[in-house]
């Protein structure tokens, strides 16, 4: 299990949907964190997912046509 952050802050971040989907194309989405939920952290969101360790591990996600940095 590991905590993943996403660098720099848009307004999708703060969307459980967008947050829970993109912990389920890493992962296991296992938490979301509540300041990231509340949107009170300003420069990055955090997600708690259960990762296979045996696979790469990815720094980055396209989502529509946005590439997003973790």
């Amino acid at each position: 299990v590991v905590w993943l952050r996403f660098l720099g802050h848009t307004v999708e971040y703060c969307d459980h949907v967008f947050l829970r989907n993109v912990g389920y194309i890493l992962g296991l989405l296992v938490k979301i964190d509540e300041k990231t939920a509340l949107c009170e952290r300003g420069r990055f969101a955090r997600i708690c997912v259960l990762l296979d360790l045996n696979q790469l591990l990815q720094h980055s996600i396209q989502v529509e046509d946005f590439l997003h940095k973790i």
